[in-house]
């Protein structure tokens, strides 16, 4: 059984349709991605899925209970991470973890126990006795994600939590949360930043105006949809020249670029089908190769030629 099973979801404020029939499902221990730009719908259905708001219409089970009916079964087993901060000013960080752990009804025993664990896993030992407003961002961060591991749960959601993050922050704040879906916890993770999705994330639902427009893992949406690829080659010896204008011939090459006579750069759609051919025509001209590699589209090359080919069929 999926962790959550999302049919036909609506959400609509007075006038605003926020979110439009959306429908997927979650797996157990898959680190999911929400993605798509502010406004698409990304917290709402966050919101609805932690019981913080009713959907306008759908059916919805998260870890095997019904939204509407047993939404408090569900949030005994969920953590949620918001885009904002919330803390109380007056704790220390220590103090923090402690209170939460209280608000769960974790025995003061255990409590301890899991606070230096998590001062331990989270890096946070040496802050335990700053109060919370004195520390970074990113450490404040650190904590809002550390406290939900106070109590127990199964599933995990994070509503783009590195907002405002310094990169080094940002990566090590996604190495953390890795590191727990790899312990078996199933994460449900919305950005709009796509190269956080392309890092972490298992498989992903990307959103725009409140639809779903693709389905999949990263992977495949750069393979369908990341256009030219980039072969690049190094020649450590043989007539260059001559290599180029026989790889010129090779119809599925859209251009080749040579920055000197040893680097190669050749767009193509399809690399794999010519890799091959490339090591052919090499050994039979005498070149000797230094190194081929494929160089990889990015996630977020291949979502703007996916919104401009939207773009263009409408």
């Amino acid at each position: 059984m999926p962790v959550i099973e999302v049919q036909h979801l609506r959400k609509v404020y007075r006038n605003n349709v926020a979110v439009d029939d959306v429908s997927f499902n979650v797996n157990r221990g898959e680190i999911f991605g929400y993605i798509g730009p502010n406004g698409s719908g990304k917290t709402t259905t966050i919101k609805v899925l932690t019981t913080l708001t009713p959907p306008t219409s759908g059916q919805i089970h998260v870890l095997g209970y019904r939204i509407g009916s047993e939404n408090e079964s569900i949030r005994k087993r969920i953590g949620v991470v918001s885009q904002s901060e919330s803390y109380e000013s007056n704790l220390t960080l220590e103090g923090a973890l402690d209170t939460y752990g209280l608000l769960w009804d974790v025995p003061k025993n255990l409590r301890a126990e899991r606070t230096e664990e998590l001062l331990k896993t989270f890096g946070l030992e040496d802050y335990r006795q700053r109060r919370v407003p004195e520390l970074s961002l990113g450490l404040r961060r650190r904590l809002q994600v550390a406290r939900e591991f106070m109590h127990e749960m199964e599933l995990l959601f994070l509503d783009e939590p590195t907002i405002g993050l310094d990169p080094l922050s940002r990566i090590a704040f996604l190495d953390l949360i890795h590191s727990r879906a790899k312990a078996g916890m199933t994460i449900f993770f919305t950005t709009h930043f796509l190269a956080e999705a392309e890092y972490l994330c298992d498989r992903m639902v990307m959103l725009s105006s409140g639809r779903v427009v693709w389905e999949g893992t990263p992977k495949d949406f750069k393979e369908k949809f990341g256009g030219l690829r980039t072969i690049e080659i190094g020649i450590r010896s043989g007539d260059a020249k001559r290599f180029v204008q026989t790889l010129e011939t090779i119809k599925e090459i859209e251009m080749i670029a040579q920055s000197n006579e040893q680097q190669l750069k050749i767009l193509t759609r399809e690399p794999a089908a010519i890799f091959s051919t490339i090591i052919r025509v090499a050994d039979q001209l005498g070149i000797t190769l230094d190194s081929i590699s494929l160089e990889e589209p990015t996630l977020e090359q291949a979502f703007i030629n996916f919104m401009k080919g939207r773009t263009g069929r409408q």
